[in-house]
């Protein structure tokens, strides 16, 4: 039971105990990566497989997101590239803003993005994506770039209701993203 506002830092209530904020800070420096802002791609499979062990110690569920972000030259179905790096951290700094605390946003692979949902199922995690891609739409990411022509697919797959392995829910993921950029559906 406290009086203080929840929003307050909880690394820093620890300080009276001998915790060194500032340390704990340059532990979560070093798995960000700095021109995005979110995780690293090992960093972000190293907190699946905690909340993987989690899933087999405790049954609790877990859904994960992978998806891309590119922009679209040209025609509906012109060629997609890459956005700008300026672009992607806005996109990551809106997205931070629709996840909960507890969801880990970060890098998968060499282009794409996952985001890790404990405690999750598959209805709430496409509700998520549904909401990121909206969120992504309202404003253009860059003042040289249409939201329009923002090309976004997004995967989901839960552990168990999809599958029971880590490496199976995180194949899932990268199907469903796959098909969704080749369907007119943004999120499968």
């Amino acid at each position: 039971i406290t009086d203080q506002a929840p929003t307050q830092n909880r690394i820093a209530k620890l300080k009276s105990l001998g915790v060194d904020e500032n340390a704990v800070q340059c532990v979560l420096k070093n798995l960000i990566r700095p021109e995005t802002g979110i995780l690293t791609y090992p960093a972000w499979i190293y907190l699946l497989d905690q909340e993987y062990l989690r899933y087999e110690y405790f049954n609790h569920p877990f859904s994960i997101l992978v998806f891309s972000i590119g922009q679209r030259k040209g025609a509906v179905e012109g060629m997609v590239e890459a956005l700008q790096m300026l672009a992607v951290r806005r996109a990551m700094q809106r997205i931070s803003l629709v996840k909960r605390q507890v969801d880990m946003l970060g890098h998968y692979e060499t282009f794409d993005y996952g985001m890790l949902l404990p405690n999750t199922n598959s209805t709430a995690a496409s509700a998520l994506a549904s909401r990121i891609a909206d969120v992504l739409r309202e404003a253009p990411l860059s003042s040289d770039m249409d939201a329009r022509s923002l090309a976004l697919a997004f995967g989901v797959a839960t552990v168990p209701e999809d599958c029971q392995e880590l490496d199976k829910v995180l194949m899932a993921a990268r199907k469903a993203r796959d098909k969704a950029k080749f369907t007119q559906q943004r999120v499968v």
